[in-house]
């Protein structure tokens, strides 16, 4: 059964556009993920996807039919009646609450399973226990919000990230945290480097080199297409993971992206450690196993590697 989603738009008032031109497909046997920031759409496009929401424009049909009828949702909170009046008062449910009424929709007849924010305030072994269920689960359609990378990266196989009510990105959760198309989705994908940086080299040459705004450094970024380099004379972002930066003590050349830095910063994260440093201005960070013989104040050199820099396209 499979969930298909075409330019859903949701118009609220005359000018608050929560949902434009939406378009996503779900498979069975598949869980997907909607990755979002605050008032992103992803929990109004849940709404509508389970009936609760009526849609501007657009159409959702799970299995080819319209009906909301095979599908459940689980959110963070509940209505409860009382002091609140006639409208109820919204309270979040507890860790136990969340995994009790997720367990029961796996498990029960409807075949799209709709999650939003599955483990906000859930501890690692409930996660652990709601990833398995998910994924023993062949026969159902889940689509899985959240603002947080690792959630989907944990349940689903593939994403789509909305931004203020647009779809920016879309492909596999790899895809989407390895190469970001724009500065939004490298914000909402996890901590990175974003360096503001102006070409200096031709659209043609083989390596694209450029001259950070920040730290006044010449950096050579990953071979691209013509079209995603930019203008020459408009400034641009380039991206790189804190995990691909590293701090290297042999010798290397210029191509290397060799940066002269100071240590500004070191917290230790348990299975990693993240090293803050200021290369004549430019902030950057690392994400490094460990850290052995080098404290806050001391000169060290850092490296971006030119095929982990990403050029973004806004």
């Amino acid at each position: 059964m499979t969930l298909v989603i075409d330019r859903l738009s949701k118009l609220f008032g005359n000018t608050t556009w929560a949902l434009r031109d939406v378009s996503m497909t779900a498979a069975s046997g598949r869980s997907s993920g909607i990755l979002g920031g605050n008032s992103s759409g992803k929990t109004t496009l849940l709404r509508i996807i389970a009936g609760l929401e009526t849609r501007t424009s657009g159409s959702v049909k799970f299995n080819g039919t319209a009906s909301p009828s095979d599908s459940v949702i689980v959110r963070s909170t509940k209505k409860r009646s009382g002091i609140a009046g006639i409208f109820g008062a919204v309270e979040p449910l507890t860790a136990g609450e969340r995994l009790e009424s997720i367990e029961q929709a796996i498990r029960g007849d409807r075949k799209l399973v709709l999650l939003d924010e599955p483990f906000a305030g859930i501890d690692d072994a409930r996660r652990r226990r709601i990833a398995e269920l998910i994924r023993t689960r062949e026969e159902k359609t889940v689509l899985v919000a959240s603002s947080d990378l690792l959630t989907i990266a944990e349940l689903c196989d593939d994403c789509v990230v909305l931004d203020s009510g647009e779809m920016i990105q879309s492909g596999t959760v790899e895809s989407i945290y390895l190469e970001p198309q724009n500065t939004r989705t490298a914000q909402l994908s996890g901590r990175i480097n974003l360096i503001e940086a102006r070409r200096v080299t031709k659209s043609n040459d083989s390596v694209p080199e450029f001259y950070t705004i920040a730290g006044e450094h010449r950096i050579f970024a990953r071979r691209s297409e013509k079209a995603a380099l930019g203008a020459i004379n408009r400034n641009v972002y380039l991206a790189i993971r804190p995990e691909h930066l590293s701090m290297p003590t042999d010798a290397s050349f210029p191509e290397d992206n060799l940066l002269k830095a100071v240590v500004t910063g070191i917290r230790f994260l348990g299975t990693a450690t993240r090293v803050e440093f200021d290369a004549n201005g430019l902030r950057l960070e690392a994400l490094v196993p460990r850290i052995v013989g080098l404290d806050i104040g001391e000169e060290c050199m850092v490296a971006l590697p030119p095929p982990r820099l990403h050029i973004l396209k806004d």
